[in-house]
């Protein structure tokens, strides 16, 4: 029709011509585009079995985790949402139901998400948080460590606005760890301090085989909570201030004072209410132990019961020595020269004082001190012709006497930065030392010792330190630290690894569980410790801490712990499996400075001891980082 001649027995040859090139290449891209639509559609059908499946796997690993949560952080969850509908607070219900959900999924996203790539021959491991909206890079081998973080800033919970620091909406995180013989370095990247307490930190340990040598901290800057002070002192004795004293010929005056100075936090005038913290704090620290599933049909036992209630109670006594230590943490007897220029538009001045650090701690331990040397001073009487010898003052009382020195300047503000609102502000620089410092200086040994420097701007307004980039200090007034630096002394008795139930009469993943010991006499705080075995890492909890010769005993499973020693463990839920044929137990600190080492079975050169089935390997009271550290007996977690 169109070319107005029958087409009507003309024979084609599609390879003979440029249309037949034409049609096969028509053909073929049909042919292509159908295969490209099928394979597209099976793609498609993946990617959603994929997502569905995903989605599945997801949930089926939520209801498995709210089945082994904590009851008592489920019960706290559950408060916090029915008091915010009670009060109709709508979006705080929303964002704690939230955040609860978060913490159902969210490791088991990030776990799902995260991968292994090697570039350059680097191991390393990628991790992707929609939870947390970050990217994630990290590395770990046996001399170093590093972790590279980029992180949207935005609101944690609904809406999921942006919430930029300074007009910087991603926020560069970063963790070095660098070992290599005796030597462990530290450096954070936190540039915006949106995790960290502060943007720089390097830490720096150098020890012997025998744990005996020195870290070194630095920190710069950090923002501390100014607290609230009272005062005994000659000033208010005399009913008026020593100021304004003379000194002839210099154009010169002085302030001088003396006395008793306390420092607490504003809830020390509300006991009750630091009652109440204690009590809730030790109630949900204590149903960590419990799973939902668990919780209820499980309290009718009397061992179990009986565990639930001395575990309580211990709960309560750490609660209330941290609630102690916050609330007020010194008591300082000064006393201070200042020294004002002639216009008083600058003054400086000395200041030298004792310090007991934690004085309610310090208190806990002198008392039962005293109890056994006024016993001995009354058998001593009882009975003169027998020596009765005394006990020596305990080594963390000591430690927690501080010797201190200030130096301080201060100056009036110049107009341009707010000197008509903010007035004067001083800058001091602090040196303090512990009694046992100051004894190594003479060669004597009296605990260990712990010096301190630093620079700071003392009780700040909090308007002007929210100027630097990424500080966010608490109100109304704070105090900020320029540079922070901290050395400490290290010896051998720190946190050891005392017992460790590698192969079970019974199914290992039950029954397995390793302790913790404790020998100093001080309070070691346990918080994202490290247990490693040539199987894994597993990091211990928040706010765990272990008293002066405590025991913390880490079970792979509370019920199966509990059936066969009939209690409790302190901990739950490891996740490392011990090796019967052999294995390497690693302690680390939260920095990732090994504290403590051992092997069984040949899992470490050299370690070739074993136990029979149903025995557990057991620290003697030696430390020399050798299988002759160990013996085996039966197992008897906790003591």
């Amino acid at each position: 029709v169109f070319t107005g001649v029958p087409l009507f027995g003309v024979e084609y040859h599609p390879s003979d011509t440029l249309g037949g090139d034409l049609q096969e290449a028509l053909w073929e891209f049909v042919n292509v585009t159908w295969h490209g639509l099928q394979w597209a559609a099976g793609a498609l059908t993946k990617l959603k079995d994929g997502i569905v499946g995903g989605l599945k796997e997801l949930g089926r690993r939520g209801l498995n985790n709210l089945a082994k949560m904590s009851a008592g952080h489920f019960s706290h969850v559950v408060e916090n949402v029915m008091k915010a509908l009670y009060a109709h607070a709508w979006n705080a219900a929303m964002n704690k139901t939230w955040m609860f959900l978060r913490g159902i999924f969210g490791d088991e996203l990030r776990d799902m998400l995260t991968f292994d790539v090697t570039i350059h021959g680097y191991d390393l491991t990628v991790i992707l948080d929609p939870f947390n909206e970050s990217f994630t890079v990290s590395h770990l081998s046996r001399w170093l460590f590093f972790n590279l973080t980029v992180q949207r800033l935005a609101q944690p919970t609904p809406p999921f606005v942006a919430d930029p620091i300074d007009g910087f909406y991603f926020a560069v995180l970063g963790t070095i760890v660098y070992t290599k013989g005796d030597l462990a370095v530290r450096v954070g990247l936190d540039p915006l301090s949106v995790l960290q307490p502060s943007p720089i930190q390097v830490l720096a340990q150098v020890r012997d085989l025998d744990g005996k040598g020195y870290r070194f901290e630095l920190k710069a800057p950090v923002v501390q909570k100014t607290f609230l002070t009272k005062e005994f002192s000659l000033s208010t004795l005399l009913g008026m201030p020593l100021m304004g004293i003379p000194v002839p010929g210099t154009g010169l005056t002085f302030d001088i004072d003396a006395g008793l100075r306390v420092l607490y936090g504003s809830d020390v005038r509300m006991p009750e209410k630091l009652l109440i913290k204690a009590v809730r704090s030790a109630w949900y620290t204590t149903l960590q132990g419990y799973s939902v599933k668990g919780a209820y049909d499980q309290l009718g036992d009397p061992v179990l019961l009986e565990a639930f209630l001395m575990h309580l109670l211990n709960n309560l006594v750490n609660s209330f020595e941290d609630i102690a230590d916050e609330e007020l943490p010194e008591i300082e007897v000064f006393v201070e020269m200042k020294a004002s220029a002639g216009l008083g538009t600058a003054s400086g001045g000395l200041g030298f004082s004792f310090v007991i650090e934690e004085p309610v701690r310090v208190l806990l331990y002198i008392i039962p001190w005293i109890g056994e040397n006024l016993k001995a001073f009354l058998l001593s009487v009882a009975h003169p012709g027998q020596g009765v010898a005394t006990t020596r003052t305990p080594s963390m009382v000591r430690e927690h006497l501080y010797v201190r020195g200030t130096v301080s300047v201060e100056a009036g503000l110049p107009s341009y930065l707010g000197g008509d609102r903010f007035g004067r502000v001083a800058v001091d620089t602090r040196i303090e030392a512990n009694v046992p410092a100051l004894a190594a200086l003479v060669g004597k040994e009296l605990g260990r010792w712990r010096v301190n420097i630093g620079v700071y701007l003392p009780n700040l307004p909090s308007t002007i330190v929210s100027t630097i980039p990424g500080m966010k200090p608490p109100k109304p007034r704070c105090d900020l630290w320029l540079v922070d630096i901290s050395i400490t002394e290290l010896n051998n008795d720190k946190a050891k690894l005392g017992e460790i139930y590698y192969d079970t009469k019974g199914y290992d993943p039950r029954e397995e569980f390793i302790e913790i010991w404790n020998p100093t006499n001080w309070r070691i705080d346990l918080s994202r410790w490290v247990l490693s075995d040539t199987g894994g890492r597993w990091h211990l909890p928040d706010h765990v801490a272990l008293s002066p010769g405590g025991r913390l005993v880490i079970a792979r499973n509370r019920d199966g712990f509990r059936a066969l020693f009939g209690k409790l463990p302190d901990l739950s839920g490891m996740t490392l499996s011990l090796n019967n044929d052999g294995d390497v137990m690693v302690l680390y600190d939260p920095w990732g400075v090994e504290i403590d080492y051992m092997g069984w079975e040949g899992g470490l050169h050299g370690w070739d001891l074993g136990c029979r089935s149903g025995d557990s390997l057991h620290r003697r009271a030696s430390d020399t980082d050798t299988p002759q550290d160990w013996y085996c007996a039966a197992p008897d977690p906790g003591r």
